[in-house]
């Protein structure tokens, strides 16, 4: 959310007329600085349970910090993040039908999207914005590294694993 927030800002200052779209997920667009020139429009919600889910994924981050990883440890966290982000697109498209149309009647010329949260590219579908921007702060995940056809060798993983286990 950083680098959009400053992708929106730079180009604010080259004149051009710019709404940054929040999907609230995680951490609430009002406790996480992002763009400072760019019109702010948020949609959905964090459910409680969402927030209770996050303080406690916290408190077992920090237990398991100093362990061993194992090896299905990342495939279950990341097949939780994707259920989160289901559950976080339905209610924004639940919950904000009005807001969606108004974005639509813009017409906008391009989106710039992360990696980690689809929904953007899916937001920039549902609004009819056919350039869509990827931006990119972490390594890249490899399912995203296939959609555009970027060579991602995974031949590390096996020796890494066998370093971490043997």
């Amino acid at each position: 959310m950083i680098s959009n927030g400053r992708i929106a800002d730079a180009l604010v200052d080259a004149g051009h007329n710019v709404t940054f779209l929040n999907i609230e997920h995680s951490i609430s667009i009002k406790d996480f600085p992002t763009t400072k020139k760019a019109k702010i429009l948020t949609m959905g919600r964090i459910p409680e349970q969402r927030k209770a889910l996050m303080s406690k994924e916290k408190t077992v981050s920090l237990h398991g910090l100093f362990k061993l990883p194992r090896l299905f440890n990342s495939y279950t966290f990341f097949t939780s993040f994707i259920d989160i982000n289901e559950q976080v697109f339905e209610l924004a498209l639940t919950e904000d039908k009005r807001l969606i149309e108004e974005l639509r009647a813009e017409k906008y010329d391009a989106i710039f999207v992360e990696q980690l949260h689809p929904m953007g590219n899916a937001f920039g579908q549902l609004l009819g914005i056919n350039v869509h921007f990827l931006t990119n702060t972490c390594p890249l995940i490899e399912n995203v590294a296939r959609l555009f056809g970027i060579p991602n060798p995974t031949g590390w993983s096996t020796k890494f694993i066998r370093k971490l286990y043997y």
